[in-house]
């Protein structure tokens, strides 16, 4: 698991834990690059496999923020040269995030957030990435996060909003 730092101006630092991976599956359509999945999720297990937030985009500044992604339509090209006598087909996406505030205002971003690059056997249907921050020390306040998901062979990006809420955070029992 990768861990990154978002550096999060007047905030403090946001831990950026991303979690990545992929499935072999039967060639894609002739599509552009699209999201398919873009949704706030308490736990990641897999691809399309992951259990929604229980507060939807409400989130106390007690609790981590987790986003699950899911991509499509991106280039699997026939990579040259493959050893082994059999085909392969490579990838590559990254991943770019940027949290605004209700004026559309930039107030944190990571370009490059999760970058997956390789090879498979059969061209990839899908791909899904996962991260999540903190949200102690964050103010109350409704936020927009712009999700961007890059094709690295392709050049093609396609992104999508995820609007939330940070609302006060319970005090915990002891």
């Amino acid at each position: 698991m990768k861990k990154l730092l978002l550096p999060f101006a007047a905030f403090s630092a946001v831990l950026i834990c991303a979690v990545a991976a992929f499935a072999a599956a039967a060639p894609p359509p002739a599509s552009s690059l699209s999201i398919q999945t873009l949704a706030f999720a308490e736990e990641i297990m897999g691809l399309s496999q992951y259990k929604p937030h229980p507060g939807g985009p409400n989130f106390t500044q007690d609790e981590e923020c987790t986003v699950y992604v899911e991509a499509a339509g991106f280039s699997t090209p026939l990579v040259e040269g493959a050893q082994g006598g059999r085909e392969e087909y490579g990838f590559g996406l990254a991943l770019d995030v940027a949290i605004k505030d209700p004026n559309g205002r930039v107030l944190a971003s990571q370009s490059g957030l999760d970058q997956q690059e390789g090879t498979a056997y059969s061209q990839l249907q899908l791909h899904f990435l996962g991260f999540s921050f903190p949200l102690e020390g964050w103010p109350e306040g409704n936020y927009m996060m712009e999700v961007a998901v890059r094709d690295i062979l392709s050049g093609q990006t396609v992104s999508g909003e995820l609007p939330f809420n940070v609302i006060p955070g319970t005090a915990q029992a002891q």
